[in-house]
């Protein structure tokens, strides 16, 4: 009963194995037919070169907005400061008076 069940494992296993191998061989072929096709097929460069000009253009104007922001950020701190200074010094004459 036992040995039985061991040489049913035992040949499921070798029958695995081979299937593994015979699944492993196909994808070999895919892979290689698929690099094959995609090689021979001519594509159009899809990237295109874009002028030094162009790129430094962008790249001003993107530190200009950054520029901006820091400086409406700065603003902004500072303002929000003044408030809380002008604020506290409200509370300490109405305390203290």
């Amino acid at each position: 009963m036992i040995a039985g069940h061991t040489f049913d494992m035992v040949r499921r296993s070798k029958q695995n194995r081979q299937e593994l191998k015979i699944r492993q061989e196909k994808r070999k072929k895919l892979r290689s037919m698929r690099s094959i096709s995609v090689s021979k097929q001519q594509y159009p460069n899809s990237v295109q070169e874009i002028p030094n000009k162009e790129i430094l253009r962008v790249k001003e104007s993107i530190r200009e907005t950054a520029r901006k922001q820091r400086r409406k950020q700065a603003v902004l701190s500072f303002v929000i400061l003044l408030v809380v200074a002008v604020l506290i010094g409200i509370l300490l004459i109405t305390v203290f008076n």
